[in-house]
């Protein structure tokens, strides 16, 4: 490497590290615990013939429960179901 060229590089890894900085100053290394409760993101789709738009739809599911760590950054959840209060009539 020339010394034009080794110099674009320190450049380079300079900005990538200022850049890190800011970006990963409000991601802290937070890691649930199993049976902790979770919001989950969706992914809805549009439809037309459904006339189902996702514009007003919600982002993230909540209730999810932590049931097994698979990897690092992969978890398996499970949905909490909660028993729907039953009303009586006396």
């Amino acid at each position: 490497m020339n010394e034009g060229e080794r110099s674009k590089h320190d450049m380079s890894n300079n900005a990538y590290g200022k850049q890190a900085k800011y970006y990963n100053r409000k991601r802290g290394s937070w890691q649930p615990v199993l049976e902790d409760l979770v919001s989950k993101r969706e992914h809805h789709l549009s439809s037309a013939i459904d006339n189902f738009s996702t514009e007003f739809t919600e982002k993230f599911a909540m209730g999810f429960t932590v049931t097994k760590i698979v990897g690092p950054s992969v978890f398996e959840v499970t949905k909490e179901v909660k028993p729907s209060p039953c009303i009586s009539k006396t």
